[in-house]
């Protein structure tokens, strides 16, 4: 949503056809490949868009943002299942699944760990 909004926003301060070069650095402009009939269409359906999207992301109740993506993408986009948005990242561990170590909480306990940085460690 936000990336659409972001383009919206640059078509809607840009109504004519912006120039495109390569990204390779071949000097070429890719507005040859399209007239500004064409982009001015574009520009009008990423508006389209954008405010759709805009309405689902803002609904105030999940049934009412599955529906507003659904006018938006069609009947086929479904809420993800439960399970789905419940399964635990790959990195994460936890004391009772994955060590048998069962909760009560009735019990006190205190746990001592060390945590390290993410990412990529630079000899």
């Amino acid at each position: 949503m936000h990336v659409i909004e972001d383009l919206n926003d640059y078509l809607q301060s840009n109504p004519t056809m912006p120039s495109i070069y390569d990204p390779a650095s071949t000097g070429r402009d890719f507005r040859e490949r399209w007239d500004q009939d064409g982009c001015s269409n574009f520009r009008a359906q990423i508006l389209h868009y954008a405010t759709k999207m805009r309405e689902a992301y803002d609904a105030e109740t999940v049934n009412d943002s599955v529906a507003a993506w659904q006018d938006a993408f069609g009947p086929s986009f479904n809420k993800p299942a439960v399970e789905a948005a419940q399964k635990s990242l790959p990195a994460e561990q936890f004391i009772d699944t994955m060590l048998r170590i069962p909760i009560r909480l009735e019990n006190r306990v205190t746990l001592f760990g060390r945590v390290r940085r993410a990412g990529v460690v630079r000899a």
